[in-house]
């Protein structure tokens, strides 16, 4: 491996790297609809988070990682992820009934039939 392959932003601890996912969850959750609608996260976002050394948390140090524990990923991964779920959640609100409603109608309940006759 090259030292053009390994690139330090600084010497990063766990609490670094999580306040870098933080700080671009604004932009994430305002790209969130967007990504949902295509399926694919937009390539500047990705490469702001490997720029914020993201990708580097559980990788082993002779490789050019961090060497971090799977709890300092996932922590990360729920951080960038939460940023995603509030436009699921308002997508998620609109298709789902209110309690006092009465449930949608299908079109094997409307023509009688069993969902798993043929």
């Amino acid at each position: 491996m090259t030292s053009a392959a390994v690139r330090l932003v600084a010497s990063s601890g766990p609490e670094e790297l999580i306040a870098r996912a933080k700080a671009m969850l604004p932009e994430i959750r305002e790209l969130a609809e967007e990504t949902e609608r295509n399926r694919t996260i937009a390539p500047h976002i990705i490469g702001k988070i490997r720029d914020a050394e993201l990708l580097r948390t559980c990788r082993p140090k002779e490789f050019g990682g961090f060497e971090y524990d799977a709890p300092v990923a996932l922590e990360i991964a729920l951080a960038v992820s939460a940023a995603c779920a509030s436009s699921r959640s308002r997508s998620f609100r609109k298709s789902v009934p209110s309690p006092n409603s009465a449930p949608p109608a299908t079109a094997s309940a409307s023509s009688g039939s069993s969902p798993t006759a043929s």
